[in-house]
């Protein structure tokens, strides 16, 4: 799938991406306390399996930004 393909060669080419987000009702506090589940709330669940951190921060530089804009472009044109 695109996600995967994406966060794997964006790994390759040295770029940090992380998959983060985890459904608040699936995390284990909520999960323990409150009793949810999976499927509880779908578009959540759906959104995680489809989301990725790209970096940010504030020393980012403008150059850095680019390289990251034009590598993601060119893995989705080839998809």
């Amino acid at each position: 799938d695109l996600q995967k393909e994406l966060y794997s060669k964006l790994r390759d080419a040295l770029i940090g991406t992380q998959v983060h987000y985890l459904p608040v009702h699936l995390q284990p506090y909520y999960k323990n306390n409150f009793g949810f589940k999976e499927g509880d709330y779908p578009e959540s669940e759906k959104f995680s399996k489809t989301c990725l951190s790209l970096p940010l921060y504030p020393g980012l530089s403008f150059e850095e930004q680019d390289r990251v804009i034009k590598k993601i472009l060119k893995i989705v044109s080839e998809y």
